[in-house]
């Protein structure tokens, strides 16, 4: 299909985007099915044309009186909120002439962004593969909680699996550890495999279940047909080999089954949790960092006195210390020292936490990080962030 068409294609969907029996029958419901950017089915087209307008939203340090905006706001005021022209052109201020310029831009620009997805989605295997070998090289962050990431793939699929009449079960064994995988490739290899085996599985149920291996997490997606089987072909599909690709890029592997049924079985790598003493005397202060990491991959172990602290640092070697300064008997500068001093801990990244506004001192001192107290959640895992990849470095 050549742009120019694939661009009417995009224009007349937006002109029907709100009437989803017209949507259902569209054919650009089958190019991007085809590009594996969706399934068929017209929530799905809608839904991505809307995404794809968010998308083009320009970052926040632009100013929102900058000319960059108004393509974006011209079709997220149009489709998204469903407001006529002469209501968008007064909100943006300009005439209805302006308008139609900037809506032109607009559709311009997200035609270009649509064709690029599809373009790119099309590539060959060859192309994947050359992108799982980057995959190989890539360390994720932040590891991923599959608890948290199956139940968002889960909500996204729901509507799909809803129109080809399956249903979907799940058991997620409690304090599964989180994986070594980047989340938005967590989420896309869930996707590709969910996705093809509602597409294949007739009506039914489909039943995901996980479980805790040595040093892995494995998930289990399974359709029981009883004494039918699947088609012969059933597995031979490109969302199954690109997440196949992913998986094995991330230090995983995949097992597949269409013996009574079709069943996928995923095992990701996963990873210890990062060990963080809290040094600090106020026992809440410490639960309250607790519940700041609450499904994050930090593991918090408390101390309420610099000697407890300091002899927990010996023998746990924790990869960051978080110290408060406030203490009896001992302040934190003095145990900072210590800690500077120890050779299993001199090398430990430390975090100090003060309503006083000493960030000179802690440094010279050789702290690593410095929050003002009252810490905040965000600057909490962000500094912790930027603590484990001092941590990672040194070791």
């Amino acid at each position: 299909m050549e742009q120019e068409e694939f661009a009417s294609l995009v224009r007349d969907a937006l002109a029907h985007l709100y009437d989803l029996s017209y949507l259902n029958r569209h054919k650009l419901n089958e190019v991007l099915a085809l590009a594996s950017l969706q399934d068929a089915g017209t929530l799905n087209l809608h839904r991505i044309l809307l995404e794809s307008i968010e998308q083009l939203r320009p970052p926040e340090r632009v100013p929102s009186t900058a000319s960059a905006w108004r393509p974006y706001l011209a079709l997220a005021l149009r489709y998204g909120e469903e407001k006529t022209t002469g209501q968008v052109a007064q909100e943006l201020g300009i005439s209805l002439r302006q308008l139609r310029r900037e809506h032109a831009r607009g559709l311009s620009m997200l035609t270009d962004l649509l064709w690029q997805k599809c373009t790119q989605a099309g590539q060959s295997l060859t192309d994947v593969d050359g992108e799982v070998e980057r995959l190989r090289r890539f360390r994720a962050e932040k590891p991923a909680s599959v608890a948290e990431t199956l139940d968002s793939v889960l909500v996204t699929i729901a509507r799909h699996a809803q129109a080809h009449g399956v249903r979907l079960t799940s058991t997620v064994t409690p304090n599964l550890p989180c994986v070594a995988v980047d989340r938005a490739i967590l989420r896309q290899i869930l996707l590709n495999v969910f996705n093809h085996m509602i597409q294949v599985s007739g009506q039914g149920a489909i039943h995901i279940e996980t479980r805790h291996r040595d040093r892995a997490v494995e998930i289990n997606a399974t359709h029981d047909v009883g004494s039918n089987q699947y088609p012969p072909d059933s597995r031979d599909s490109g969302r199954i080999s690109v997440a196949q690709h992913l998986l094995e890029a991330c230090g995983g592997y995949m097992s597949i089954s269409n013996i009574r049924g079709f069943s996928v079985s995923m095992v990701f790598p996963s990873c210890s949790p990062t060990v963080v003493l809290v040094i600090d005397d106020n026992p809440e202060m410490i639960q309250l960092y607790r519940r700041y990491v609450g499904g994050s991959n930090y593991e918090m172990v408390g101390a309420t006195s610099g000697s407890d602290g300091l002899r927990l640092a010996q023998e746990l070697h924790p990869s960051i210390v978080v110290l408060d300064v406030m203490m009896p008997d001992q302040d934190g500068w003095e145990i900072l020292q210590n800690l500077k001093n120890l050779p299993a801990t001199k090398d430990t990244p430390v975090i100090v936490c003060s309503v006083l506004k000493e960030q000179e001192l802690a440094f010279s001192l050789g702290a690593g990080q410095f929050l003002t107290k009252p810490v905040s959640q965000q600057k909490l895992l962000s500094t912790l962030a930027a603590c484990s990849a001092m941590h990672s470095q040194r070791t």
